[in-house]
């Protein structure tokens, strides 16, 4: 079983989510927090996380968010997991800071529940 680690402050992205992970061809189990300091504070032990979808919104302010984020490569199950941003469309973002912290995908909402299965099962 895959687990993916979903932050966003919206608790319809959490359910969302929830609804998504039954579409990924692979069998998934999703964990939703709402803050990078909220994800972080996971157990580390437990099985390692094997995706991190972040939405732009749980980053309250971009530099501390990034420099947050830095800090999975000190957490036993977050630091090997692919990271992946979603964003609103036509948001500043710091791509050139967040590749630096391994994000591998960066994609802008809306998109169908569909689209979001095939991220998922594109980063697994």
């Amino acid at each position: 079983m895959k687990k993916i680690l979903f932050i966003s402050k919206s608790r319809l992205c959490h359910n969302l989510l929830q609804a998504v992970a039954a579409l990924v061809p692979k069998k998934v189990e999703a964990v939703c927090v709402e803050s990078v300091a909220e994800a972080l504070s996971l157990p580390r032990r437990g099985s390692a996380m094997d995706l991190v979808l972040v939405d732009w919104n749980a980053l309250e302010e971009a530099k501390s968010g990034i420099r947050e984020i830095g800090q999975f490569h000190d957490h036993r199950r977050l630091e090997g997991a692919a990271r992946v941003l979603i964003h609103a469309r036509g948001a500043s973002l710091w791509e050139n800071e967040l590749k630096e912290q391994n994000f591998s995908g960066f994609y802008a909402k809306p998109f169908l529940a569909e689209e979001l299965a095939k991220i998922i099962g594109d980063h697994l």
